[in-house]
């Protein structure tokens, strides 16, 4: 979930629900597509957490987001690239 849903997300119960309005779908996907883009270049997930409170909180307090790591020895001008297009969507702040 991109940190704009987490900070929406209310827990109410076992239910979850999200105040109307709170973020843009379109943001939500460029997010995730940022971390399917770093799983597969890097076989991990760029944040940590394990449970669904952890995440809330994380989102909560601010998330950052590593430098992407060049773990397939990509040379240095498309390493450049795909560094660029991760960080671009995995900027935390949505109007970005």
């Amino acid at each position: 979930m991109a940190p704009e849903q987490l900070k929406a997300l209310k827990l109410i119960g076992k239910e979850k629900k999200y105040e109307v309005g709170a973020f843009d779908d379109f943001k939500a996907d460029a997010w995730a597509l940022g971390l399917l883009l770093w799983d597969v270049l890097t076989f991990t997930c760029p944040i940590n957490a394990e449970t669904l409170e952890d995440m809330i909180n994380l989102a909560n307090a601010g998330i950052t987001v590593a430098e992407l790591p060049n773990v397939m020895g990509f040379d240095d001008k498309v390493y450049q690239g795909f560094k660029e297009v991760t960080t671009n969507l995995l900027n935390p702040d949505p109007a970005k």
